[in-house]
């Protein structure tokens, strides 16, 4: 069995004793080391370390897009054409890579939606297996496929955000240069506990179940509809409004990523010739322009 280091021993120490008070509700205990995680930035590392340079990639990512390499955009490779990079690609390579995002977007939506409409069924302070049963949560979902009309927009205005305005002035200072923008982005984080718990608290419960598991004697039951744990990894059955709320906003933000991905390559496409490659007719500094403009169309 691995060791545990001293830090990861105090977490899952704290963990133990609020299971123990709690009397082994993982639910309670899970939301009252969230709450003391809040307030000690030590614990609130160990318990989300491991992903946090995931975070901080993903918070420079949803601004600007990733290149190989550095330096112009030109350089960001494509998903859906295999090896290509954006300034060799023609317009068929555009066609397919939004189309490939596309697939994305949608799932992004269908999930806003989805979220959405649980969010009316729920009183306050009702929780989803409260609500439903699963006959009854089945038969609204088939309700919500059949009403839903399947349009790629997000009707709610983005919301201000601390980390994607330090993801924005940390690649402003470095001129662009995401992998320096990643290490400014990091030392901030490293250095501002109200920027870390805003950047890992929606992810925070994926990394607590593991905790608990450890020192628990009685497994937690994950099995679906209603102990399957949603993007936030907070209880499906078990979530209130406030908790779908979050995990909408999560889907909102990766809908938004892939939405202004998709208007971005259709503003390259208008200003590139049918057979040509991108890099004949957009500038690496032109199709910077014309990501800030995809990134404004979508609000």
């Amino acid at each position: 069995m691995r060791k545990m280091n001293s830090m990861e021993s105090k977490a899952s120490k704290l963990a133990k004793e609020i299971l123990d008070a709690t009397g082994g509700d993982w639910i309670m205990a899970a939301r009252e080391l969230k709450a003391q995680a809040k307030q000690n930035p030590e614990l609130l590392t160990d318990v989300v370390g491991p992903v946090i340079s995931d975070r901080i990639w993903q918070a420079i990512e949803r601004v600007t897009p990733i290149t190989m390499g550095g330096g112009s955009l030109l350089n960001c490779p494509l998903s859906g054409a295999e090896h290509r990079l954006l300034g060799g690609a023609r317009k068929a390579d555009l066609e397919k890579e939004i189309g490939f995002i596309e697939v994305h977007a949608r799932k992004c939506i269908e999930n806003v939606k989805w979220l959405e409409a649980l969010v009316n069924e729920l009183d306050e302070g009702q929780t989803i297996r409260e609500k439903f049963t699963a006959e009854t949560l089945e038969a609204f979902r088939e309700k919500f496929y059949k009403e839903w009309d399947g349009k790629l927009v997000i009707e709610t205005p983005e919301k201000p955000s601390q980390v994607r305005k330090l993801a924005v002035e940390a690649l402003y200072i470095n001129k662009g240069e995401w992998f320096l923008a990643l290490q400014s982005l990091t030392q901030r984080v490293n250095s501002d506990s109200r920027v870390l718990y805003q950047l890992m608290s929606p992810v925070f419960y994926t990394m607590v179940w593991p905790i608990f598991s450890q020192v628990s004697s009685d497994p937690i039951d994950m099995k679906p509809p209603f102990n399957s744990t949603l993007s936030s990894g907070w209880i499906f059955g078990d979530a209130l409004t406030g908790d779908l709320m979050d995990e909408i906003a999560i889907w909102e933000d990766a809908g938004r990523y892939y939405l202004r991905k998709i208007r971005w390559f259709e503003l390259i496409m208008e200003a590139t010739g049918p057979e040509d490659r991108v890099e004949d007719h957009v500038s690496g500094s032109e199709v910077k322009k014309l990501w800030n403009k995809a990134f404004q169309d979508i609000a």
